[in-house]
């Protein structure tokens, strides 16, 4: 999944924050828009694997030489369903895949 944000003066080399945990790919696209691949729950919460509730987790920026812009966003991870009990059918997979042609470089 990713994220677009919106604001003024944003510059190459800013990186987008979840909590603790840098974005494994920040684009920058323009002074005012930033797209950024959002991390895996895993990885921001590495002893929260099955979570019961939403999480809300801050945004930040980050600047190469390591200036941290808090912003007022948040972003919120949802609960995914529990994994299947053993011995119980699983309901046929669908899988539905969009591409933005957004490449880290």
């Amino acid at each position: 999944a990713t994220i677009e944000l919106t604001g003024e003066n944003f510059a190459p080399g800013l990186s987008v924050w979840f909590g603790e945990t840098e974005s494994p790919c920040t684009n920058y696209h323009s002074t005012q828009t930033i797209v950024a691949d959002v991390p895996q729950f895993s990885s921001v919460m590495p002893n929260m694997p099955w979570i019961q509730r939403s999480i809300s987790t801050p945004i930040s920026l980050v600047r190469r030489d390591g200036v941290v812009y808090l912003t007022p966003l948040m972003f919120t991870y949802t609960p995914q369903p529990a994994p299947p009990r053993k011995n119980t059918p699983s309901p046929p997979a669908v899988l539905s895949v969009t591409s933005e042609n957004i490449f880290c470089e």
